[in-house]
Formats: structure tokens, sequence, C-alpha cells
């Protein structure tokens, strides 16, 4: 961040070697991540294609998204003559609209499919680019702030159909063998894979039966879960 934003819009010495230790901190990190049993990113992952695009276009929608951010209150103080409380107010409105739309951006990812509403989703971030390119001071808080929320809206739906490609294609082609015995003992049984900065293993959720009821005072109801650590399954 020192290195972009230092030297008033110059790019010198000093800029140059906040960019050099970005570099080596990223280099250092990577190298940890590269050599730990568990890391925090699984660069592995990145070999996948689909994981791959999928971040490439995640990261050039988050520019998009982000720039706003940066631009906007030059625009709003400058063209507007708007002070810091009302600035404030109106750059609120990006992330205020991006949460409210998750929800039922997810619902529509359920019932329409990933692929289309990724479309969607870069359709109002296309509209709303092209609305705040042509928008003049004269249209004021308004004529600026429709098209942020067109595009936001836009990003929120995006991010939320391309991450779910993203996470359906790196499971793609699972595969789990069990024995004909075992098989008998998961009948009805949801075998769910998680794999988060906190778990990363299996759960096993039995509808059919009754969880622990070890730290309940009343009699413990169905569904049963368990979980399997990643870590705890020897390579055979």
């Amino acid at each position: 961040a020192l290195s972009m934003t230092m030297g008033r819009g110059q790019f010198g010495a000093t800029n140059f070697l906040f960019a050099c230790i970005a570099a080596l901190f990223t280099a250092a990190f990577l190298r940890a991540e590269l050599r730990t049993s568990s890391p925090l990113v699984r660069l592995a992952l990145f070999r996948n294609r689909r994981m791959s695009t999928g971040f490439v276009a995640s990261t050039l929608a988050t520019t998009v998204a982000m720039t706003t951010l940066v631009i906007g209150p030059f625009y709003l103080s400058g063209a507007l003559h708007l002070d810091p409380a009302g600035i404030g107010v109106v750059m609120s409105t990006g992330p205020l609209v991006a949460a409210l739309v998750g929800i039922p951006a997810g619902k529509a990812v359920d019932r329409l499919g990933a692929a289309r509403v990724t479309l969607m989703g870069l359709i109002a971030m296309t509209s709303g680019s092209l609305l705040l390119a042509g928008m003049t001071s004269s249209q004021g808080i308004l004529g600026y702030t429709l098209p942020l929320i067109t595009l936001t809206a836009g990003f929120a739906t995006f991010q939320t159909a391309n991450n779910t490609r993203v996470i359906a294609g790196t499971v793609n082609g699972l595969r789990v063998f069990l024995p004909a015995e075992s098989r008998l003992l998961l009948d009805g049984v949801t075998v769910d894979f998680s794999d988060t900065p906190l778990q990363s293993g299996l759960t096993f959720i039995n509808p059919n039966a009754a969880s622990c009821g070890c730290s309940s005072a009343g009699d413990a109801k169905p569904p049963a879960e368990a979980t399997v650590s990643l870590s705890s399954i020897k390579r055979m």
C-alpha cells in the first residue's frame, strides 16, 4: 500500500523499496506454505483450471469494485463538494448493497445455476461501470449513487456465483470407495467435506440417530453429526 500511495503520484526510490519489501515477504509466505504440512493456502489447488481461472476473474472483478472506493472520494469532494461526513454516507452505499445482495444471490445460484448468475453479475457490473463513466456533476449525488449501487450489486452477485463454481470445480471427480458392509452403516447418512482455515475434514450427518446429549439437560434429538479431521487420516 505504501509503495503505491507515497510520492504524490510519482514512483520513486522509496516506492521501489517498499515494493521490493512486499515482494520479499510474499516470496517468504509462499515458501512457508510449500514447506508446511498444514498450509493456510493450498497452492496445489491452483493447478485446477477452474480454480485458477475463477481466482483471476475474482481478482479482476474485485479490482473494478475497489477502484470506486479509491476514486469515489476524490470525485465526491472535488466535483460535488461534499464534506467528509457526506462522502462517508455516500461511499457506505456500496458495501451496504453488497451485503444485502449476498443472500438473494445465493438463492439465485441455487435456482438458476452458477453459470447464469455469473453472467448476470458481469452484466450488472458492466452496466454500472458504463453509467459511472457517463455521469456528469450536474446529476448530483443520485447520478453517482445509482451506478454505484448497480456495480456493487453486480459485484456481489458475481462473487457468489463465481465462488460456487470454483468450489464445485475443485471437488469434481472425487470418488469414495467403501466396503460392502460399510455401505449398510452409511445408509441415509450425508457425507460432507469442508476445507476452511479452522476445519478441514469429513462430516457425517445421520438424520436417524440422536446426537450426544452429554452437555444437554434434556434428551438428545436427531440428527447426529461426527467430524473426521484430514490430519487424522493416514496415507495408505
